[in-house]
C-alpha cells in the first residue's frame, strides 16, 4: 500500500483544480516493472475514478502507457467533450489484444473527436499479433479530419480496426506500418476508402520496411504500390522511415503521355525519407520535370510545390538534383538521412 499511496494523493490533489482545467490532460504512466501501478490501484477504484468528468472544459487527453493494464480500465474519461484524443503504449505484444479492446470500447463513445492517435511500440523484437474485431462493429467518428493509427497483423476471426471506422470528413490519414501483410492492409484500406474517408486530402506511411520483390514495378493491388491508387484526391503524401526501392514510385508519379494513368494527379506536396542505399536521382527527376510540363497542358495535373527529400549522405549531391532545384514555385529540400 505505501506504493500506491503517492499515486492515490495525486489523484485526489487535482480534484478542486478540475473545474478551471483547460484544453488538454496528458497521462503518463511510467514503467516500473515488475510492479504494475494500474492493476494494483484497479480494486481500490473499482468502478474506474470519475475525477476527470468534473472537468467540463477538457477537450484533448494525451495517453502515454507502459504498464500492462490499461490505464483506461482506472481513469473514466469525458468521451463526449473530447476533441482530441492520443494513446500511446509500448508493451509486450501478448497485452496488446486487452489494451486495444479497451480502447475500442471508449472510441465508440468519442463522437466529438476531431484528432485521434493510435500507436503502439513493441518492447521485443518479434511481429506483433493481435486478433480481430467483430466485422459487425461500427465505430462512428462523425467529425473526425485527422487520423494517426498502427497497422498489425489481425490473426483469427476478426478484422482490423481500421474496417470497423467510418469517418466520412476525415482529411488527414497516418499509417505506421508494423507487423500487417501488405495485401492484407491494401484491401483494409481500400474498404475504409469506400465507407470512411471521401475527402481526405492527406497521406502519410511510415515504417514500410519491404524487400524488393514486395515491391515490384508495376502497381499490382498486393504491393506498396497498391496503396496509392486508394486515395486519388491526396494533395499530400509523406513517407518517412522507409526501406524499398523508391524507382517504381517515382516513374508512376511521373506524367508519361495522355492515355497514361498518372498516380495521384492533385499532388502538390511529396516527401520521402527513405533508406534504401540506391541512387533514384534520375527517377526522381524526370517525375517532377514531366508533372511540371504537363500542369501547362490542360491534362489536370497539379503541379508540385512542395518536395522534401532525404536521402543516404552518399548520394546526396546537389548536382545530380540540379535541373530541379531552381525550378520555378518549387521548394524543394534536399536532405541528408541520419542513420
Amino acid at each position: 500500500m505505501s506504493r500506491l499511496r503517492p499515486h492515490c494523493i495525486f489523484l485526489f490533489s487535482i480534484y478542486p483544480h478540475l473545474p478551471c482545467l483547460q484544453f488538454s490532460f496528458e497521462v503518463k504512466d511510467a514503467d516500473q516493472w515488475p510492479y504494475d501501478t494500474v492493476a494494483a490501484l484497479i480494486p481500490l477504484f473499482p468502478h474506474k475514478t470519475n475525477i476527470l468528468l468534473d472537468a467540463p472544459k477538457l477537450r484533448c487527453v494525451k495517453i502515454k502507457e507502459y504498464n500492462n493494464v490499461p490505464i483506461l480500465e482506472l481513469l473514466a474519461l469525458p468521451t463526449e467533450q473530447l476533441t482530441s484524443l492520443e494513446i500511446n503504449w509500448s508493451g509486450n505484444p501478448e497485452d496488446l489484444d486487452t489494451k486495444r479492446h479497451v480502447y475500442v470500447d471508449i472510441l465508440c463513445q468519442c463522437k466529438a473527436l476531431r484528432n485521434l492517435k493510435l500507436t503502439y511500440r513493441s518492447l521485443v523484437r518479434v511481429p506483433v499479433e493481435h486478433t480481430g474485431i467483430s466485422s459487425d462493429l461500427i465505430i462512428s467518428l462523425p467529425v473526425l479530419k485527422s487520423l494517426e493509427i498502427s497497422c498489425d497483423k489481425v490473426t483469427g476471426p476478426g478484422v482490423a480496426l481500421l474496417r470497423c471506422l467510418r469517418t466520412p470528413h476525415l482529411e488527414e490519414l497516418s499509417l505506421h506500418h508494423g507487423s500487417q501483410d501488405i495485401r492484407d492492409l491494401s484491401m483494409d484500406l481500400a474498404y475504409f476508402r469506400q465507407h470512411c474517408a471521401p475527402a481526405l486530402s492527406s497521406l502519410s506511411l511510415h515504417n514500410f520496411w519491404l524487400a524488393v520483390v514486395i515491391f515490384p514495378p508495376d502497381p499490382r493491388p498486393e504491393s506498396f504500390l497498391g496503396i496509392l491508387p486508394l486515395f486519388p484526391d491526396i494533395q499530400s503524401l509523406w513517407i518517412s522511415n522507409s526501406h524499398f526501392n523508391a524507382r517504381p514510385l517515382f516513374q508512376a508519379l511521373a506524367y508519361v503521355d495522355e492515355p497514361h494513368q498518372v498516380l495521384l494527379p492533385k499532388l502538390t506536396e511529396f516527401g520521402l525519407e527513405n533508406c534504401y542505399n540506391s541512387d533514384c536521382s534520375s527517377e526522381l527527376t524526370n517525375m517532377v520535370l514531366s508533372r511540371d510540363s504537363a500542369s501547362d497542358t490542360g491534362h489536370g495535373l497539379a503541379r508540385l510545390q512542395k518536395l522534401t527529400v532525404y536521402v543516404p549522405r552518399r548520394h546526396l549531391k546537389k548536382e545530380k538534383f540540379a535541373r530541379i532545384s531552381g525550378l520555378s514555385g518549387l521548394n524543394f529540400d534536399l536532405r541528408a538521412l541520419s542513420l
